[in-house]
């Protein structure tokens, strides 16, 4: 009836939630958090599942503020990095984006060889019209693994602040790496 296995609770905090029951949800995933000599990852899930309910909900300072009260629990990369991906995405339901952003750039700043979270980051900047952050972090991403969506999308943000020639250059990388919108964009840009 009260479970005490990690597993378990996550598994009832989920199922909760997929059918809107938040107060048990939160009831569940809170359980989890207050128990004794827990996994870090463990920790994590119930963080994000809190944050999930709570968004959910609707009651996001609330969010902020329950999970902001973790923050400094632990301090490896992993707990950095994750619990500041989780206020991230609180913020961003806030419609918060400075906020977001801010918070994505502390978890990057934990684990800066992520290249998936870098992507994340970079992405956002871009979709929020700050593109001279998202050109900085495409390149990176450029230079650490040359993915052809990422060259792509590093000549979209170029072309976006017109800079046409570096954005032809790295188009025309993107499709020797076969990414075909990037043949799209080029031609676009060239008209």
């Amino acid at each position: 009836e009260h479970p005490t296995v990690p597993r378990a609770l996550s598994g009832l905090g989920d199922a909760y939630l997929s059918v809107d029951k938040i107060d048990s949800a939160l009831g569940a995933y809170r359980r989890g958090l207050s128990l004794q000599d827990v996994e870090e990852a463990w920790e994590l899930t119930f963080l994000k599942g809190v944050a999930d309910a709570l968004i959910r909900a609707g009651d996001l300072d609330a969010a902020a503020q329950e999970i902001q009260q973790y923050e400094s629990k632990r301090s490896t990369p992993e707990w950095q990095s994750r619990v500041n991906q989780i206020l991230a995405k609180v913020f961003e339901a806030k419609g918060n984006l400075p906020r977001k952003h801010y918070h994505l750039e502390i978890a990057l700043d934990a684990k800066p060889g992520d290249a998936s979270l870098r992507f994340s980051l970079a992405h956002s900047y871009s979709n929020s019209d700050e593109r001279p952050l998202a050109i900085y972090h495409y390149a990176i991403l450029a230079k650490q693994r040359a993915d052809a969506a990422e060259l792509n999308n590093l000549a979209v943000a170029m072309d976006a602040i017109e800079l046409p020639v570096h954005a032809a250059q790295y188009y025309r990388s993107a499709i020797a790496k076969g990414n075909s919108l990037a043949a799209s964009n080029l031609a676009k840009t060239m008209i």
